[in-house]
């Protein structure tokens, strides 16, 4: 079946034109590459009138834009989206990059020492670098030394309450869960523990 677009005049099949309810045949007159022009037309003649009209809804109904904007970034199409952002960004910027790795290092060294920090006044004996933690992270491919959780946080396979040092041999990656589950436990006691 075919349809005349009223403004192309081709002869195109019924699939190139949008539904329109109140049209005799559901079709609009329009075939659908006509009406993306003709849209673009009046988004380039009204770009203020379009702006303000978005910028509004958007304050009008902020859980609906959320709940638009969550479900768009659980797409395949966004994630392609927001990669190619990334690497186009990393070669349009490369010193805005360069500068906020830097940062992100220095936050990273400034976490370490207030961990060691903390360690000390609980009367930990021994330390460890931040290399060394970053290596140990890597040894495990940044997963849980208990379970296949990412992990976030160091646990100590002897608690330091028990007499364990705060060398890196004595330290895992462990995730929030398993760290304070484990608590006073010893390695061996908390797999023990988690098998019973």
């Amino acid at each position: 079946m075919a349809k005349t677009c009223t403004v192309c005049k081709l002869n195109l099949p019924v699939e190139a034109f949008n539904k329109a309810s109140k049209a005799k045949d559901g079709l609009q007159v329009r075939c659908r590459e006509c009406s993306r022009l003709n849209n673009l037309q009046w988004y380039q003649n009204n770009k203020e009138h379009h702006k303000v009209k978005v910028l509004s809804h958007r304050k009008d109904n902020p859980d609906l834009v959320s709940y638009w904007r969550k479900k768009w970034q659980q797409t395949e199409q966004y994630r392609e989206y927001s990669r190619m952002y990334q690497l186009n960004y990393r070669k349009l910027f490369p010193d805005r990059v360069k500068a906020t790795e830097t940062k992100r290092n220095q936050t990273d060294t400034r976490k370490h020492s207030f961990k060691l920090k903390t360690y000390r006044r609980r009367g930990a004996v021994g330390s460890h670098s931040l290399a060394e933690w970053q290596e140990k992270l890597a040894e495990y491919h940044n997963k849980c030394a208990y379970c296949t959780q990412d992990a976030a946080t160091r646990d100590h396979r002897i608690p330091l309450i028990k007499g364990g040092t705060n060398f890196i041999d004595n330290i895992v990656p462990a995730c929030f869960s398993c760290n304070s589950s484990k608590g006073a436990k010893t390695d061996m006691e908390f797999i023990a523990w988690q098998t019973r």
